[in-house]
């Protein structure tokens, strides 16, 4: 496993050209990029930004891979343990966890 060919990939989706070929055909994007392997491919494949996050995938990281499948914050927190809407806004209005 290597944290840096995952972490190059998802910083690569940054350049809108990188972007639109992996949007257009995520599996050959994977496959063809140098480093990555089978379970790495898969999990940016399902987008299994738990199993990044535990090869010690940076969250910003992460968090691009997530936007440029359209993603948004509160779904990607509940992948993280269930931090739903109503966790989050409960949170923000009374300061309890």
């Amino acid at each position: 496993m290597s944290a840096y060919a995952v972490s190059k990939f998802l910083f690569e989706l940054n350049r809108p050209e990188v972007r639109a070929a992996f949007l257009d055909d995520p599996e050959s994007m994977t496959s063809s990029f140098e480093g990555l392997t089978d379970d790495e491919r898969t999990a940016i494949l399902d987008r299994d930004v738990v199993y990044l996050d535990g090869l010690g995938i940076s969250i910003y990281l992460i968090r691009t891979l997530e936007l440029v499948s359209g993603t948004n914050i509160i779904a990607t927190g509940q992948k993280f343990g269930g931090l739903g809407p109503r966790v989050i806004t409960s949170e923000r209005n009374t300061g309890e966890q």
